[in-house]
C-alpha cells in the first residue's frame, strides 16, 4: 500500500506541474487536462520500461515518474510559476455548500449520484471481476506483461490478449503492479465515467448553456445505465470515451480561445485514444466534422490553429498511440494484428434470401443477391435495430420494465409489418450466431446494457429542438453531436461483422458527446416541476441498474444465491457468466500452489485469468502445441511443474515423468514427478 501511494503521488505531483503551465480557463479543463497528463505520463513511462524490458519492476517505473516530473517542475519554474492549482486556486467549499443549498434538486442529485458511484467503486474493490471479456483478455494480459517483464508478444492461443490496444490496460496495469493485487483493476473505468461526465459539462458550456444546466446534463449522463454498469468493469469502453469528450472539449475551447496550450491537450487527448481500442479510429471521422463546424462558426481565422493541432494529433499518435500497432507490424505483418488470425475473429455478416424471396421494395434495392458490397442493405436492416435497442426500457423497477418493454415490442412489429419489412427480424445481417427479434429485451448487464429510458426522452429531441436553434441562430456547433451520430452509425454498422446484442457500449462516445444537449430541458434558475421528475427517474434507474445488476447483485432474485458481498469464493464469483469451467479451475486452486508454475493446453476459448490464482501470483505457460505437451525438454525449459489438458480423447498425453493427478470434470492435471 505504501508503494502504491507513493506511486500515486509521484503520477499526481508531477503531472500539477504540467498541467499549470497550460494556464487552464476553468475547472473542467483543469480537471480534464490532469486526467489527460496523468495517462500521458502512464503510457510513456510504460513504454520506455516496457522497451528496456523492465515493466515488472516498480522501481523503475517510479524513476521515470519522477523523470518526467522534474522535468515538469522545471519547465514550469522556467514558465514564470503559474499556480499548480489553477482555477481551484482559492476556492471555498463552503461556498458551494452554501450555493447548493439554495438549489435543493441539484443538491440532492448530486449527493444521490455521489453515493451511488462510490457504492460502484466499493463493488469494484470487493467483487471480483467477473466480466468475460476481462477475463479472457483485459487482466489475462496485464498478468503475463508482469509475468514476462514486457508486453512485446509471447506464445499464445489468445492473440487477442498480444495485439489488443493496450493504453487502457497500462492504466489498469499500473494498479497492479503498485498495489500488488486487481482489487483496484476496475477503479480505471470507474475513473474514466467521473472524467467522461466532466466533459460533458464542459462541453455544455461551450454549447452555450449554464452552469446548472450543463450539472444536470452531466448527472444525468452517469445515470445512464451502460455508464454506471461500465464503470466496475475492467471493459474500456468508457477510457475511450473519457479520451475522446476532451479531444472535443479542448478543440473547441482552443479555437476559441486562441489558445494552444488548449489544442495540444486536445492533440494529446487524441493521440492517447488511438491506442486505446481500435473503435477509436471510427471516431476521427466525428472529430472531422468538429473541424469543419469550428472553421465555419470561426471563419478562416482558424486555419492556423486547426493546422497546428492537426499537426499535433499526428505527433501524439506517434508517441502515445503507435506503439502497440507498430510491435504488431514487426511480428505480425500488419498494425492490427495477425491477418490470418483477424480472418477467423471477423465473418462476414449473414444475408438475407434470394431477391426472388424478398419484399418488393428490398429486392428492388439489391436485385442481385450476390453483388458484394450490399452496403446500403446492411444500413438499412442494422440502422433500424439499433434504433430500437436504443428505445431502452432498461433501469425502470420490475415489472414496470417489463410492460415498457412489450409495449415498445408491440409498436415497433406493427410498424414494420405496415411497412412491409417483416425481414427485419431474423438472421439477415445479423453477426453469425445471432438472430435480431423484437421480443428480445436489452440486458441490463456490463456488456448488453444501453442507456435507458431518460436516453431517448432527453437527447433524441433535443438533437432536434437544439439542430433547428443552430440552423436559426447559425450556431454550427449545436449541429454537431446530431452529424456526428449520423456519421458513426452506418460507419459502426459497416466495419462490425453484422449485428449483435452488445453494440450498445461503442455508442458510449457519442452518448456523451449528445448528452450535453439535455441541459435544454433544464432552467438556469430555479427548480420546475418536470426537472424534479427528471431527476427522479435518474435516481431510480440509477438505483435499479447498480442494485439488480446480474454480474453482480445486491438485490433481485441472483442475490440470496450468489452473496456477491459476503462469498468468499473467488472462483464462484468470478465465473457468474461462464459456469462451464467451473470446476476445471477450482481444481487448479486446490491441488497446484499459488507459486508455481501452470502449463495449459486448451486450443479454444478459456477465460484464463482465474489460473492465475487468489493472489494473481501463479506462472502461466499457454502451450500452443499439442507436440509441447509431449516434449520433455521444452518443458522443462519453460519451468513447468503441472500441466493442465482436456481429458477428452484425441488430446496429447504428457511425458511419463508426470503423473496424473486428478482427473475432474473432463479436465486432467498432472504434476512432474520429484526426485526420490
Amino acid at each position: 500500500m505504501i508503494l502504491f501511494f507513493t506511486a500515486l503521488l509521484l503520477l499526481l505531483g508531477g503531472s500539477l506541474f504540467w498541467t499549470a503551465i497550460a494556464r487552464l480557463p476553468n475547472k473542467p479543463a483543469w480537471l480534464l487536462a490532469m486526467y489527460l497528463v496523468s495517462s500521458a505520463n502512464v503510457t510513456l513511462t510504460a513504454y520506455l520500461v516496457n522497451t528496456l524490458r523492465m515493466l515488472d519492476q516498480p522501481g523503475a517505473m517510479l524513476t521515470v515518474h519522477a523523470m518526467l516530473g522534474g522535468l515538469g517542475w522545471w519547465l514550469w519554474a522556467r514558465s514564470g510559476r503559474p499556480s499548480v492549482w489553477g482555477p481551484f486556486q482559492g476556492w471555498q467549499i463552503r461556498l458551494e455548500v452554501q450555493k447548493l443549498k439554495r438549489d435543493p434538486l441539484l443538491a440532492l442529485l448530486i449527493l444521490f449520484t455521489a453515493a451511488s458511484y462510490a457504492f460502484a467503486l466499493a463493488q469494484v474493490i470487493h467483487i471480483p471481476q467477473n466480466n468475460m471479456d476481462s477475463l479472457s483478455t483485459h487482466l489475462s494480459r496485464i498478468v503475463y506483461w508482469r509475468q514476462n517483464g514486457s508486453f512485446l508478444p509471447w506464445e499464445t492461443l489468445r492473440l487477442d490478449q498480444v495485439w489488443y490496444p493496450l493504453n487502457a490496460q497500462l492504466q489498469t496495469y499500473w494498479t497492479l503492479l503498485f498495489l500488488g493485487s486487481d482489487h483496484l483493476v476496475g477503479g480505471v473505468q470507474w475513473l474514466a465515467a467521473l472524467v467522461s461526465a466532466a466533459g460533458v459539462f464542459g462541453l455544455a458550456r461551450v454549447f452555450g448553456y449554464g452552469r446548472r444546466q450543463s450539472a444536470f446534463a452531466a448527472l444525468i449522463f452517469l445515470s445512464f445505465p451502460l455508464i454506471a454498469l461500465q464503470a466496475t468493469t475492467t471493459q474500456t469502453d468508457l477510457v475511450t470515451t473519457a479520451f475522446f469528450v476532451p479531444a472535443v472539449y479542448f478543440l473547441i475551447l482552443g479555437v476559441r480561445e486562441g489558445r494552444l496550450s488548449l489544442l495540444s491537450l486536445s492533440a494529446l487527448s487524441v493521440g492517447i485514444g488511438v491506442g486505446v481500442k481500435k473503435s477509436y479510429f471510427l471516431l476521427l471521422p466525428v472529430l472531422a466534422v468538429f473541424v469543419i463546424l469550428v472553421l465555419l462558426q470561426s471563419g478562416r481565422r482558424t486555419l492556423k490553429p486547426l493546422v497546428f493541432w492537426t499537426f499535433n494529433v499526428v505527433v501524439a499518435a506517434v508517441l502515445f498511440g503507435a506503439y502497440i500497432y507498430a510491435v504488431n507490424w514487426v511480428y505480425f505483418g500488419s498494425p492490427f494484428g495477425s491477418p490470418e488470425y483477424l480472418d477467423t475473429m471477423i465473418e462476414t455478416p449473414q444475408t438475407p434470401p434470394d431477391a426472388s424471396d424478398r419484399t418488393p421494395h428490398l429486392a428492388a434495392l439489391s436485385p442481385d443477391p450476390a453483388s458484394q458490397p450490399e452496403i446500403l442493405l446492411e444500413i438499412l436492416y442494422n440502422a433500424p435495430r439499433l434504433l430500437y435497442q436504443a428505445l431502452d426500457t432498461s433501469g425502470l423497477p420490475r415489472p414496470l420494465d417489463g410492460y415498457a418493454h412489450k409495449v415498445k415490442m408491440r409498436m415497433a412489429r406493427a410498424f414494420f409489418v405496415f411497412i412491409g419489412f417483416e425481414e427485419i427480424e431474423g438472421t439477415a445481417y445479423a453477426a453469425p450466431g445471432h438472430s435480431f427479434s423484437f421480443a428480445d429485451k436489452n440486458i441490463n448487464e456490463e456488456s448488453h446494457a444501453w442507456y435507458g429510458p431518460l436516453s431517448f426522452l432527453l437527447i433524441f429531441p433535443a438533437l432536434i429542438l437544439e439542430g433547428w436553434r443552430g440552423v436559426r441562430q447559425r450556431s454550427f456547433l449545436l449541429l454537431g453531436p446530431g452529424i456526428a451520430l449520423l456519421v458513426f452509425l452506418p460507419l459502426e454498422i459497416l466495419l462490425r461483422p453484422g449485428w449483435d446484442p452488445f453494440q450498445g457500449r461503442y455508442f458510449a462516445p457519442l452518448a456523451a458527446l449528445c448528452a450535453p444537449l439535455m441541459a435544454v430541458w433544464f432552467r438556469e434558475r430555479g427548480g420546475a416541476l418536470h426537472e424534479w421528475v427528471i431527476g427522479g427517474l435518474a435516481a431510480m434507474i440509477l438505483a435499479v441498474t447498480l442494485l439488480y445488476n446480474p454480474s453482480k447483485p445486491t438485490l433481485g432474485k441472483y442475490a440470496d444465491e450468489f452473496r456477491v458481498w459476503t462469498n468468499p469464493d473467488r472462483i464462484f464469483l468470478q465465473t457468474l457468466q461462464r459456469r462451464n469451467d467451473r470446476e476445471m479451475y477450482y481444481l487448479v486452486e486446490k491441488f497446484v500452489p499459488a507459486d508455481a508454475t501452470l502449463g495449459y493446453y486448451i486450443p479454444f476459448f478459456v477465460l484464463d485469468y482465474p489460473l492465475f490464482g487468489k493472489t494473481v501470483s501463479r506462472r502461466l505457460v499457454s502451450i500452443v502445441s499439442p507436440a509441447q505437451v509431449a516434449d520433455l525438454q521444452w518443458l522443462r525449459e519453460q519451468g513447468i511443474e503441472y500441466l493442465l489438458v482436456p481429458a477428452q480423447e484425441g488430446y496429447p498425453l504428457p511425458p511419463a515423468e508426470f503423473t496424473l493427478i486428478r482427473e475432474r470434470a473432463g479436465w486432467n492435471l498432472y504434476g512432474i514427478k520429484t526426485a526420490p
